[in-house]
């Protein structure tokens, strides 16, 4: 799912990071998923505020890099959150410090460019690129990519700075041109992680330390949300009410969720994972990685939220950060592609017909295609590879294309949507075995 600009902004205050964060003795941000390395101003490092530099995918073409920092140093935040009555209490601190310094968008080629117009459009509720109240700068090119600052009010948010820090905040504002003067540009690296159609095999056990396997785990659900988040993530811990209420919520759809907290191994951390987790009032599994998990699950910061069907596949990319109405929307997707797989398999019972295992084994790999309102879309032009060849197929009136193939491992692409929908340039990857995957056509 695409995130808009003003998305992607919001996205910078509820993502924890490792490694990210600028202390006082650190010179340079380095962003290899973005390309693109920042030189810290010495008035920025002399500050001692807290700042953190981090970025954020929106397609393969466009990528983000966003720096922000808080009036306030490390020690206030840290004794702000003990003092704070309530978790809300402790964001509201935060919220009032929190600003924007730069906003960098690497874009590769003229896709690359639509994507980002495309992302500024919706999140500035412009109707033509004219029309968008924020300022394009090309900082460099190199390669195929180009790299571009976003400046306004519309994406940029700096409130009125608290008292006491108005000298400092003015400083580190004036010292911005020296940040992009000394930009370093390379041609991005992508970042690991858990991919479309790698299948999630392990053993482990909760936190009440019943064992659990998870072949059994996933077979209880047509599709499973898993949870990826750390012990000192306050944003993790911040949406554990929240991903409760989603767990309930989409019970009836037989889906579900379950917790993984990455440094549940550490028995320190283990512990007050458990006191979270209680406080929260959670009901669904929350598991202790093994380094086979942690091989496999790979996280892009905290949380990371993946989703996956019965037979433990990966479906779709992960959802980076806290981002609640985008789990549901995910849930909401996979629900309505397994119920309408489940009246298709109704509809073929009622005709009395018995079930042909031959054509069952012919019916090969299912693309789903539907637009936002969960309709099929027709006339999508629908590309399957292997590593050695592509096929072609166009989705008919109930939005499917079929390939007829052995099972193995292939990519998807979107090679041409019909006029109303905005291009689709991701890659999804299938299972190994025969089955349908959903793909969900943003409107332009």
């Amino acid at each position: 799912m695409k995130k808009t600009m003003l998305g992607l902004l919001a996205a910078a205050a509820v993502i924890c990071t490792s490694g990210v964060f600028a202390a006082a003795e650190t010179e340079i941000w380095e962003n290899p998923r973005s390309g693109v390395d920042v030189a810290v101003p010495g008035s920025w490092v002399e500050s001692g505020y807290y700042m953190t530099c981090d970025t954020n995918e929106i397609t393969s073409d466009l990528v983000v890099t966003y720096a922000a920092m808080f009036s306030a140093t490390e020690e206030e935040l840290v004794e702000a959150q003990g003092s704070s009555d309530t978790e809300m209490d402790y964001i509201a601190y935060v919220a009032e410090r929190y600003n924007d310094l730069f906003l960098v968008a690497s874009v590769r080629g003229d896709q690359g460019y639509e994507d980002l117009m495309d992302s500024l459009l919706e999140g500035t509720g412009a109707e033509d690129p004219d029309d968008i109240a924020c300022e394009l700068t090309e900082l460099g090119t190199e390669g195929d990519w180009t790299y571009y600052s976003i400046t306004g009010e519309d994406v940029l948010r700096r409130p009125e700075p608290v008292a006491g820090s108005e000298e400092t905040m003015e400083q580190i504002l004036a010292d911005l041109p020296e940040a992009f003067e000394n930009m370093r540009f390379y041609e991005p690296v992508e970042d690991p992680k858990t991919k479309a159609g790698t299948q999630l095999s392990f053993t482990t056990v909760d936190f009440d330390g019943n064992e659990v396997d998870s072949r059994e785990l996933f077979s209880q659900h047509t599709y499973t949300m898993v949870s990826l988040w750390m012990s000192w993530c306050q944003f993790c811990v911040g949406e554990l009410p929240e991903l409760e209420e989603i767990n309930k919520e989409f019970a009836e759809d037989n889906c579900a969720i379950i917790g993984v907290m990455l440094d549940g191994d550490q028995e320190k951390e283990l512990q007050t994972g458990k006191e979270h987790v209680a406080e929260a009032g959670v009901t669904f599994p929350m598991l202790i990685p093994t380094e086979e998990m942690k091989e496999q699950l790979i996280a892009v910061g905290y949380p990371t939220t993946i989703f996956v069907d019965s037979n433990g596949v990966v479906v779709g990319e992960p959802i980076r950060g806290v981002n609640v109405e985008g789990y549901r929307e995910r849930m909401k997707e996979l629900a309505a592609g397994a119920a309408s797989e489940e009246k298709d398999t109704e509809a073929a019972e009622a005709s009395g017909k018995e079930p042909d295992p031959a054509a069952e084994e012919a019916a090969g790999y299912r693309i789903i295609v539907l637009n936002e309102d969960k309709e099929p879309v027709p006339d999508v032009m629908v590309q399957f590879c292997s590593d050695t060849e592509c096929m072609m197929d166009v989705t008919g009136e109930d939005g499917t294309a079929v390939f007829d193939v052995e099972a193995g491992t292939y990519a998807v692409h979107i090679l041409k949507v019909p006029d109303g929908y905005a291009p689709d340039t991701e890659e999804y990857a299938v299972s190994e075995e025969p089955g349908s995957i959903t793909v969900t056509l943003q409107k332009a």
